[in-house]
């Protein structure tokens, strides 16, 4: 797929993923690592490696490993961690909501307060504290 330009990191991240998605066999290491690197480019310099290794472990134990993999859950934790998330089309389980908060929590001292601030807020608000 060619990058557009008008393209957000992250909608191109979505689009690479629905087109995995739409692969069969795409589960592989080569997948993994080049999903892996294209995640941590749009998060390690707002929330460091240690968010970006722990959600990726999450997605990969309990979405990667079904059959097809839900590549495109990837891309809507990252787009909320992005604050790029669209609620009405990308669905996000209050499991996922619940880890994306302990992953934060765990690296909160090496994030911005303001970014944080905008990301519990929405917890609060959808009632996830």
């Amino acid at each position: 797929m060619q990058y557009d330009d008008t393209m957000t990191g992250v909608e191109h991240f979505l689009s690479e993923l629905y087109r995995l998605e739409q692969q069969k066999g795409s589960f592989t290491e080569k997948n993994l690592r080049w999903v892996y690197e294209q995640c941590a480019a749009l998060l390690k310099s707002t929330f460091g490696s240690i968010v970006v290794d722990e959600l990726f472990s999450y997605w990969k134990d309990t979405y990667g490993v079904r059959e097809p993999p839900q590549w495109l859950v990837l891309g809507y934790l990252t787009a909320f961690l992005c604050r790029e998330y669209e609620e009405s089309n990308m669905p996000l389980s209050a499991q996922d909501f619940e880890e994306i908060r302990l992953t934060l929590d765990s690296a909160a001292d090496e994030i911005d307060i303001g970014v944080l601030t905008e990301l519990y807020n929405f917890f609060v608000e959808k009632g996830y504290f």
